[in-house]
């Protein structure tokens, strides 16, 4: 089961939810693909199929979860899949989920539930976010 918060400003009344893990139809990559998106979802697929590592299964050599992210231009915040692949028979790690900002497209930095709530609200730019609260979700 996955968490989550409700992310609020006490200027603007702007809210967020986010979600950071995974869920229980998160036990392997193929359940959740289609929330990777389809350039990337394809790189994937590639790798997958070059190394004979099998989407179905559950396996240590993938790794993929929800994480929190901001963007350094614009202040937005976002949790996207975030997908690790490494060769099973090197260690090496041969992909790694890069993410862009959905409003300005830079590419987006990763943080953590504590920073995130020091940062500015994305949407009047004014400090004073708050948690409103855990949430669970599958």
């Amino acid at each position: 089961m996955g968490l989550g918060f409700t992310v609020a400003c006490a200027h603007c009344g702007y809210q967020q939810t986010l979600r950071e893990g995974i869920g229980m139809h998160y036990w392997c990559l193929e359940n959740v693909i289609d929330l990777v998106p389809r350039g990337d979802r394809e790189e994937i697929e590639k790798i997958l199929r070059d190394h004979l590592i099998p989407p179905d299964e559950n396996t240590s050599f993938i790794e993929f979860d929800h994480r929190l992210y901001v963007c350094p231009d614009c202040g937005g915040f976002s949790d996207p899949l975030d997908v690790r692949i490494t060769d099973p028979d090197s260690g090496k790690e041969l992909y790694r989920s890069s993410h862009r900002c959905h409003k300005c497209r830079s590419p987006l930095k990763e943080t953590g539930e504590k920073k995130l709530l020091k940062l500015p609200c994305p949407a009047c730019k004014k400090k004073g976010l708050t948690n409103q609260g855990i949430i669970c979700w599958d």
